[in-house]
């Protein structure tokens, strides 16, 4: 119990970290599916077609799919017990 600060700390820490690499990553997938649709940079927001940001969404999602079937992958092959060393 003396190291539940430090637990608490690392979670969180990992849980900011992960979320702002998150939306970094999946904003730039948007942006380029976007860019792409578009086949140059808008100059404002009020000149997108009504349809552009569905691809992107799509592309977000299908991204958002891949990480979580990869992470349950990864979890199913971690270990089930933890054996705690004592001494």
């Amino acid at each position: 119990w003396d190291r539940r600060g430090v637990a608490t700390g690392a979670t969180l820490f990992a849980r900011s970290v992960g979320s702002a690499v998150g939306v970094a990553a999946f904003g730039a997938i948007a942006n380029t599916v976007v860019r792409n649709r578009l086949g140059s940079e808008p100059t404002d927001l009020e000149s997108l077609p009504a349809g552009v940001l569905d691809p992107a969404i799509h592309a977000v999602f299908l991204a958002s799919f891949v990480v979580a079937l990869t992470l349950v992958v990864a979890a199913a092959f971690m270990p089930r017990m933890v054996h705690e060393v004592t001494g």
